[in-house]
């Protein structure tokens, strides 16, 4: 690794992001799996593993529960990167999604 290149993703971060992200948005975590993984019958979703280029999503439908591998947006060095990147994931979920209003 160069001087000037970021680090990769601790496995510190990546606790730390997951845990974020079940225990505070729960939400966006479902909104990943029915938008990019194509899971509109998705009734709940835990983010089990996140990579640099990658998330896993554990996600309960009517039929049950399931391990779904989600690509990133866009490669991930560190936490700042990571939480760009999702926060931008939920962004276009929630514009590809139908009004319910």
């Amino acid at each position: 690794m160069a001087p000037h290149d970021a680090p990769s993703l601790s496995t510190a971060d990546i606790a730390r992001i997951i845990d974020h992200m079940n225990d505070d948005h729960g939400d966006a975590v479902l909104l990943y799996a029915q938008h990019f993984g194509g899971i509109e019958e998705a009734t709940a979703a835990r983010l089990v593993d996140l990579g640099e280029d990658f998330m896993e999503l554990e996600v309960t439908t009517p039929t049950g529960v399931e391990t779904v591998p989600l690509q990133l947006i866009d490669d991930v060095r560190d936490a700042t990167e990571a939480r760009q990147v999702l926060v931008e994931m939920v962004r276009m979920a929630r514009q590809g999604a139908p009004d319910k209003a």
